[in-house]
């Protein structure tokens, strides 16, 4: 894919966010009858039609959503391994979601690729999400299928909420992909949160569609306690002990065969900080660190800096596929990076443009291809509903 044609689809994308941005602002009033609730702004309107049945009022069912996830990036990197461009729809998601019976909810979503083929080729590759969840109280929640083992600050948040284009190479040394098959249960009690569950190690059949009870299970554990008070200088002030426990590794299994997370989430005015500390033993050792804070330029604009630094055993660090990748692959054993970008919120979450620039320095004691210096600039867009 030459560059001009990378930054004419990247260019084309953007206008049509921006586009759909100052023409939803500009509408007239949403027809909404202001007798029963307060009238919608444009784009929760626009949003609402997600939406496609809602009855509190039904006790069988009371509502039905469609959900759809669209990630694009767009990555520029110059290091002293080489030089590469790429644009890549990063994740295209489509799927529903239910609420029955008062204390049920049931999620499905699909992953689709195929749409950055040099023939357009969209097809619906595995199962993302499919899972149960009884709901009888806020203080416990039981799911049963494939959903995320929220292993890690960061890996725990939401792609569609992160505050950084990409995770950074640390996070992803400890885990692996998103989605596995398992049961957990969490639930809140005051400012006291809690999980626990079990998920497999393998996949099995077309579509990722179930688990292989042959393969290694893993097991994550984790109690947190928010400090935050409305009306306090913390609004949020959430900290965080977590553990995972692994029978053996496998590729999609976490990397280690104990990982012991610390970490810390805060909301503060317009200022934002999450921080983690992470460790990781068995075979092999990791421990790293990273601090991310954030404030809020206007009530629209984002500035975010994030460092991360990590030591371990010999290629224990994994670069990442889809920025370092363009120049080198392989894993070292020691780094540090620093990140700092800025996030335009359209609508929230739910529709953004991101840019940022990340310098990642690699050491690579085995000289096996894992070796890295330099920078990656990176813009991207978020849209779901």
């Amino acid at each position: 894919m030459t560059l001009s044609f990378v930054n004419s689809a990247m260019s084309r994308f953007l206008i049509s966010i921006l586009f759909l941005h100052a023409g939803l602002s500009q509408a007239g009033p949403a027809t909404v009858d202001t007798l029963e609730k307060p009238a919608l702004s444009p784009m929760e309107e626009f949003w609402s039609h997600a939406v496609i049945y809602e009855d509190k009022e039904n006790p069988y069912l009371q509502k039905v959503r469609l959900l759809g996830r669209y990630h694009t990036n767009w990555a520029s990197v110059d290091a002293e391994q080489g030089d590469g461009t790429d644009w890549e729809t990063r994740r295209l998601r489509l799927g529903i979601n239910a609420e029955f019976l008062e204390q049920f909810e049931m999620r499905n979503e699909w992953n689709i690729t195929g749409l950055d083929d040099d023939e357009w080729d969209p097809k619906v590759d595995n199962i993302d999400t499919l899972f149960l969840t009884w709901k009888p109280s806020k203080s416990f929640n039981l799911t049963a299928g494939k959903h995320k083992a929220p292993l890690t600050q960061e890996f725990r948040t939401s792609s569609n909420e992160l505050l950084t284009i990409e995770r950074t190479v640390l996070t992803q040394s400890f885990t692996a992909i998103e989605r596995h098959w398992g049961i957990s249960a969490r639930g809140e009690e005051g400012n006291w949160s809690w999980l626990t569950g079990v998920w497999a190690g393998n996949f099995r059949e077309e579509f990722n569609a179930w688990f292989d009870s042959s393969g290694p299970a893993f097991s994550v554990n984790s109690l947190g306690y928010d400090f935050g008070e409305d009306g306090a200088a913390w609004e949020k002030a959430l900290l965080t002990l977590q553990y995972a426990k692994t029978e053996a590794q496998d590729t999609i299994t976490p990397k280690f065969d104990n990982i012991v997370s610390l970490n810390f989430e805060g909301v503060a005015g317009p200022w934002t900080l999450s921080s983690e500390l992470l460790t990781g033993w068995g075979d092999r050792e990791l421990t790293g660190v990273q601090v991310m804070p954030g404030y809020f330029l206007t009530g629209k604009l984002q500035a975010v800096v994030r460092y991360q630094y990590a030591t371990g055993d010999v290629n224990t660090l994994r670069l990442r596929n889809r920025y370092e990748g363009l120049v080198t692959t392989g894993a070292g054993d020691q780094s540090h990076s620093i990140y700092g970008g800025l996030n335009y919120y359209i609508h929230g979450h739910r529709a953004k443009l991101m840019v940022g620039a990340e310098y990642l320095d690699m050491v690579d004691e085995a000289a096996d291809g894992g070796e890295f210096d330099g920078w990656s600039l990176i813009g991207g867009a978020v849209l779901w509903f």
